[in-house]
């Protein structure tokens, strides 16, 4: 069972894990960037997907965590159980994320975490803005890097029931983490507040939460902290934080659905949320649909409602049969058209001479007239449009590909009205319509244009009008690229430039009328030094890396080599560091480079002939020792694996049969460990020698996140042990494999491709 934990480590090499006592973290703390607070606020999906329409009573929420420095990194948002021996006896620190309702999923492309999602669907699924979803930083899959966040649930197993169904329910997680691969570039804030993105929360409730963060502040894999929603248990007391009075702990407004208009009838004075339910109108009759006299224009339900046998026209040879209908009430037609015969109705037909009982009622329009604008397909209907203005050149409807038989209702005022037909081929619109009826009075008709394009008019309660020359069309907006000083009607569309607005970032684009979210800020490296590192990724990415430490033994930066070439400017302090670089085969870096540059010069740039691991030194202000770079693999010549390179034994040898070479004989220092085959794509086999058998051994597999992956106890009398590990089912990626035998301890690079 794989549980979301930390295990610390004694110093191995060539990566150095420190245990931080209480003390240190108290200290460290207190002079160190942190955790700011926990912001909620509504977002607006149209944003990415103009065509999205909200549901009714739908609101969508963001979470984000704030810090001080944009060097802190969000690794994981987590529920953590209590273990006792290996075996979960509990909750601890549980991860609570609720709604008063359900939430909402967009379950064709949804998915349960935000760095899945595919935004170049939003112009055909627009509903797949709003999905509701957890995340480390990514809101879509646009960066290759997104890949890196992952989830890992036990309690519950899966994310499913609440990020990807129809009707999410609440999230109580005892056991489990989205959790961001330490080695990418994701999660650190961004903007001026230094921002990470947790979460996408959509539902017609009121939203809660209580959540668990685990952070690496200043980007130090060993300077993690705990910010916890929950004190009621603590699993590692020495890096937990109380997070509660920062926002961790969240209570939304309360919601309630219902008609928010004083105007209305039906106004709801407790309502908080528009449920489009207003009614102005009222009209007495039976209100349920399921009665066979269901009123659709009733808007007050006079209790009238009968559910009795239905009638209609029972004679399947009529036109307007009712299969539904058990009583004859004598309605049958044998000829005619079927349609709606309602003036008053949205679908009314003018055409129609038999009423097929499907009328529908018109929507309110507050004090303006009902207008209905009735068009009917030609031959060339996919290139029939129409534009209808008012006297002040203001678009008040239109259509385009007007197929078959369609119905638009528009609220127009008194006043004058003109009338612009095209059509796309400038043949006419071939037996197409148009038709406009005010309470079921044809005050306009039109059978479209002969050639291109003609204009006619109307009016409502207006006299004197003056029917316009001519509707140029085009974009009215002077802030546009497109716009068009002679258009009349903005009917096609204006674009405009988009970019970063904010004149304090470093890429402020004066031009720009829309921000697009590109802004990028400068680096306050006050008291440091300013160093620009270049990552230019070329061949045999996925098997090359790096990363710097400082002399202190500080992780500076790391780069997982898979996420893309990239520029990016880090704060140094004075001192001496060590660029810590890997190739897993011959090749080496090939065509791959790091370079980085203070003031302009460069102060490091990288070899292309890297093999094994290799150490390279470079200095900041300060005098250091030059070394011979150290090259790791396996140094004994009997092994299958021996690499002439090595100057440092890695522990990677592999043998056919059990070793039998000189380091087994070298009982009482700690046990020697080695790997093969390593990388892997499969099982790997562990030799153990030497070890100490009056003591415990305990083999423990932890990802770079410090989850524990694999751990056992093989008890004492193994001074010899051969394990197959099966790492075939692990993910692929590094882990450390710690072999702990009494006081002694060695840890070993496991990578799996």
């Amino acid at each position: 069972m794989v549980h979301f934990a930390t295990i610390t480590h004694t110093t191995s090499t060539p990566m150095k894990h420190f245990i931080l006592t209480l003390t240190a973290i108290a200290s460290w703390l207190a002079g160190s960037a942190q955790l700011t607070g926990i912001v909620v606020e509504t977002y607006d999906p149209t944003i990415v997907a103009p065509m999205y329409v909200a549901p009714a009573g739908m609101t969508t929420y963001r979470v984000y965590a704030e810090f001080e420095s944009p060097l802190d990194k969000v690794s994981a948002l987590f529920g953590l159980p209590t273990i006792e021996d290996g075996i979960v006896t509990g909750p601890c620190q549980p991860l609570i994320i609720e709604t008063t309702t359900s939430w909402y999923n967009e379950t064709a492309f949804g998915k349960n975490l935000g760095s899945e999602i595919f935004s170049a669907l939003f112009p055909f699924v627009p509903n797949a803005a709003a999905d509701s979803w957890l995340t480390i930083g990514y809101e879509n899959n646009d960066n290759p890097d997104a890949s890196t966040v992952h989830s890992l649930f036990q309690d519950p197993p899966s994310l499913d029931p609440h990020f990807n169904t129809t009707i999410g329910s609440s999230l109580v997680s005892n056991d489990g983490a989205v959790f961001n691969i330490f080695t990418s570039l994701n999660g650190f804030g961004s903007g001026p507040n230094n921002r990470v993105l947790l979460a996408q929360l959509t539902t017609t409730g009121q939203i809660s939460f209580q959540l668990n963060l685990q952070v690496h502040l200043q980007n130090n894999v060993d300077n993690e902290v705990r910010y916890l929603g929950s004190t009621d248990c603590s699993a590692i007391p020495e890096i937990e934080v109380d997070g509660t009075s920062l926002g961790l702990v969240y209570q939304g407004p309360l919601v309630l659905l219902g008609c928010t208009d004083p105007n209305a009838l039906n106004y709801d004075e407790s309502a908080t949320t528009e449920d489009d339910s207003c009614y102005y109108i009222l009209v007495y009759g039976c209100t349920d649909p399921n009665a066979w006299n269901f009123n659709v224009f009733a808007t007050v339900d006079d209790e009238t409602c009968d559910y009795g046998p239905p009638a209609g026209c029972t004679d399947p040879t009529a036109i307007n049969y009712n299969a539904s209908a058990v009583i004859e009430d004598g309605s049958c037609a044998y000829e005619g058209i079927l349609g709606c015969t309602n003036p008053l109705a949205v679908n009314y037909n003018p055409e129609a001479t038999v009423d097929d009982g499907n009328c529908f009622p018109p929507n309110d329009c507050n004090g303006l007239h009902p207008v209905m604008v009735i068009t009917s397909g030609g031959l060339s209907s996919s290139f029939m449009e129409y534009v209808i203005v008012d006297a002040d050149s203001t678009t008040v409807a239109t259509g385009a590909g007007l197929f078959d038989y369609h119905i638009l209702q528009t609220c127009l005022a008194d006043g004058c009205y003109s009338v612009l037909l095209t059509d796309g081929e400038g043949d006419g619109w071939d037996g197409g319509s148009l038709t406009i009826t005010l309470y079921g009075e044809v005050i306009f008709s039109s059978a479209g244009p002969e050639t291109s394009s003609t204009i006619g008019s109307f009016s409502i309660n207006a006299e004197g009008c003056v029917e316009f020359n001519s509707i140029v069309i085009g974009c009215t907006d002077p802030n546009a690229i497109n716009y068009n000083p002679n258009a009349t009607v903005n009917t096609s569309g204006c674009t405009y430039v988009t970019g970063c607005t904010d004149p304090q970032a470093l890429n402020y684009d004066p031009a720009a009328y829309y921000d697009n979210g590109t802004c990028t800020y400068p680096v306050d490296c006050t008291g440091l030094n300013l160093v620009e590192l270049t990552w230019v990724e070329g061949d045999f990415a996925s098997v090359i890396g790096w990363y710097i430490t400082h002399a202190d033994g500080t992780s500076i930066t790391f780069n997982d080599a898979q996420a893309g070439s990239w520029n990016q400017e880090f704060c140094f302090p004075d001192g001496c560091f060590t660029v810590h670089a890997y190739s897993l085969i011959e090749n080496g870096w090939s065509d791959s480079s790091l370079t980085l540059t203070l003031n302009g010069d460069t102060i490091f740039t990288s070899d292309s002939g890297y093999y094994g691991i290799v150490e390279e030194n470079f200095a900041i202000n300060a005098t250091c020792s030059e070394e011979e770079a150290v090259i790791l693999g396996c140094t004994d010549p009997a092994a299958n694996n021996y690499n002439s390179q090595a100057n440092e034994d890695d522990g990677s040898c592999t043998y056919d049969g059990l070793y039998e070479g000189p380091m087994a004989a070298l009982a009482g220092e700690g046990p020697n460990v080695y790997l093969y085959p390593n990388p892997s794509i499969g099982d790997v086999t562990v030799d153990i020698f030497g070890a100490n058998g009056a003591e415990a051994l305990i083999v423990t597999v932890n990802d770079l996140m410090g989850r524990i992956i694999f751990q056992r106890n093989y008890g004492n009398d193994q001074e010899r042990l051969r394990i197959n590990l099966e790492s075939s089912a692990y993910a692929s990626g590094v882990y450390l494999l710690t072999v702990q035998n009494g006081a002694h301890a060695t840890t070993h690079r496991l990578v799996k491709q």
